[in-house]
């Protein structure tokens, strides 16, 4: 696995950027190398070493990238000047040693007797990739498509698009695997932040990323339910450890956390406090947008197949402490347990009985139970992203009467705008530009209304949306019998006080973790996803949790990660540099969209509405990029 050990330092630059000289100043240089590194007199083979299954006479002192070169066996580099003793900084020129655990750089490691290398294996290629994206990152010719730049896990979209071109579904599976382990499982809940910067949108319309990991996905567990076939790996699977990892939280984060530190060749277990494991996936996010059975228990095969161990009904801070964990013998802990806490409205009346809290509504949806009289019930969602929809989508199938979501800003500020069209057409209603002021009770503290406020756009805030301010004498009341809150939520952290789990939380509630490191307080206890964040996307906890299993496979190498959060100062890209020259004469051919079943047949069940793919569409849609 390309690990963080493997990070180049920031600011490397490749030798040849002396072309940029003088003739004199070059000449300069080249005498001063010249005094510094006299000829080397003659030398005779004095061992062999195999390489890449060959037997090559090697000399003592020869470095193992001298032998390759002197071979012919080719082996990149950025940084090395035969002149000079090996640098090492551009960690492009690793190659695996027999009998060591990491792989060496073989500009500086010296060739020894009987050595067996490897200079092109998967794991070889795969960290020389991420060295050199991060050699690009730190400057401002930054060399990704914009599609997956705005991608929060910089998935290698042509690549996987290519290969769904090419009806190689395996292999687009694998490509899209080495940045998210779940395609099938974000190719449905994920808000496709890429697609609102695909290029082909200058020539009609962007292409349908998504849904085209989907179905490459999809293929990958018909395979596996049907035939009994693994799930393509992203990279190679590495010897075992003896390493033991606890991660604390099965849902996007924990589980892409404990998915890449199995491929790394940990011992892994993951401890959920629910009955099954998914965490927010299979809680949070209703049947009819995330099968659980054909799709989220498929995809999470993908880590019991791999030897990881899910421990349920077992929650941090009631059954144990990360402090007990260590003294079990873990290795490492990482704190996954993401946002279920809902925020409160703040306002009067919000402690009468039929104000929900939205999460928990659907938790309970989830495990097939019911609120009392919910039949026929008048229902208002407060809230404008994904968990609204959900909530006001699930009300329906539930046989309320009536479902009014109020939102707070314009339709087009909401966070799950592209599922407004889909709820209205079952039934429900939206009201924008509206907060709540007061929850109307009766007698007997039960909810009878709600009372809103018209609001006003004013200046943009930090997000650069405009600030919603009430216009005042606008109010109204809307009748009803629950309210669902959705408006954002946050972590449980109380049990950061319970017994000596020596971490911090910070000014928002949030457990505090390096923002490159994830490193807590506490050494070898790391946190990610969405208690690290506050509550984000699917695929950001995703890519949070693939980047703390890096830090922690360096921190289980006995690394220094003081020395590689110094190497990870990233430069943000500059616009200007993402822009293309602009398409001229493509002949336009609209996107392909998934169909869906009628309102009517929707509304009154659990199934999955959107008709996937044929594959002459998505082998189509694909081409399009």
């Amino acid at each position: 696995m390309a690990g963080l050990m493997e990070r180049p330092t920031s600011g490397v630059t490749p030798t040849d950027t002396t072309a940029v000289q003088t003739t004199s100043e070059s000449q300069a240089v080249e005498q001063m190398l010249s005094t510094r590194s006299p000829q080397r007199p003659q030398r005779t083979p004095t061992f062999y070493v195999e390489i890449d299954g060959k037997q090559l006479e090697a000399f003592e002192g020869q470095t193992i990238l001298e032998v390759c070169r002197a071979n012919g066996i080719e082996v990149p580099t950025l940084c090395y000047d035969p002149k000079l003793p090996g640098f090492g900084a551009c960690r492009m020129c690793v190659v695996d040693v027999e009998g060591c655990d990491s792989p060496q750089i073989s500009c500086s490691a010296k060739a020894e007797p009987a050595a067996v290398i490897a200079t092109q294996t998967d794991r070889l290629r795969e960290i020389r990739r991420t060295n050199l994206e991060l050699i690009f990152s730190d400057h401002n010719a930054y060399c990704l498509p914009p599609c997956q730049n705005k991608c929060p896990s910089h998935i290698d979209i042509p690549g996987f698009l290519k290969a769904n071109a090419e009806s190689q579904f395996r292999e687009s599976a694998r490509i899209f695997k080495r940045t998210i382990p779940f395609p099938s499982i974000l190719g449905r809940v994920c808000p496709a932040p890429c697609e609102d910067h695909c290029r082909r949108d200058e020539v009609d319309e962007a292409i349908a990323i998504r849904d085209s990991h989907r179905y490459a996905g999809d293929q990958v567990l018909k395979s596996m339910w049907d035939e009994n076939i693994d799930p393509p790996l992203p990279f190679e699977l590495q010897p075992k450890t003896g390493k033991r990892v606890a991660v604390i939280g099965s849902g996007p984060a924990g589980a892409s956390a404990a998915f890449y530190l199995l491929v790394a060749g940990h011992d892994v277990t993951i401890f959920e406090k629910d009955p099954e494991p998914g965490g927010m996936l299979r809680y949070g996010i209703p049947q009819y947008r995330l099968p659980k059975i054909e799709v989220l228990d498929g995809e999470y095969q993908s880590i019991t197949r791999l030897g990881g161990r899910f421990e349920c009904g077992k929650m941090l801070g009631r059954d144990f402490t990360t402090a007990d964990l260590k003294a079990q013998g873990y290795d490492a802990v990482i704190v996954a347990i993401g946002c279920y806490d809902t925020n409160d409205l703040g306002i009067p009346g919000e402690d009468a009985e039929g104000v929900i809290d939205g999460l928990d509504y659907l938790h309970t949806a989830a495990l097939g139970l019911e609120y009392p009289n919910h039949e026929g019930s008048r229902v208002v969602v407060v809230g404008g992203g994904y968990t609204s929809m959900d909530c006001s989508r699930t009300s329906i199938r539930l046989g309320a009467k009536e479902v009014t979501l109020v939102y707070r800003r314009d339709m087009k500020d909401m966070p799950a705008a592209d599922e407004v069209h889909e709820m209205i057409e079952e039934g429900a209603r939206a009201i924008f530009q509206a907060g709540p002021t007061r929850v109307i009770a009766d007698e007997k503290n039960r909810v009878k209304g709600l009372e809103f406020i018209r609001m006003q756009l004013g200046a943009p805030d930090a997000s650069g949306r405009r600030r919603p301010e009430p216009a005042p004498g606008t109010e109204f009341i809307i009748e009803c019998d629950r309210i669902l809150k959705a408006i954002g939520q946050g972590p449980d952290m109380t049990w950061a006080s319970v017994g000596a789990d020596g971490v911090a939380t910070t000014k928002n509630g949030r457990l505090k973790a390096d923002a490159v490191t994830f490193q807590t307080g506490r050494d070898g206890v790391f946190g990610c996803g969405d208690v690290r964040n506050g509550a984000t996307t699917v695929v950001a906890s995703v890519a949070d949790g693939r980047r703390c299993a890096y830090a922690a496979d360096a921190y289980l190498q006995g690394l220094d990660l003081g020395e590689i959060r110094n190497r990870q100062t990233l430069a943000e890209p500059q616009p200007e540099f993402l822009s293309i020259v602009p398409f001229t004469g493509e002949t336009k051919e609209p996107r392909r969209r998934l169909k869906a079943l009628h309102a009517d047949e929707r509304k009154h069940d659990y199934i999955q509405y959107e008709i996937p793919y044929s594959k002459s569409e998505v082998m189509a849609e694909s081409t399009r990029c």
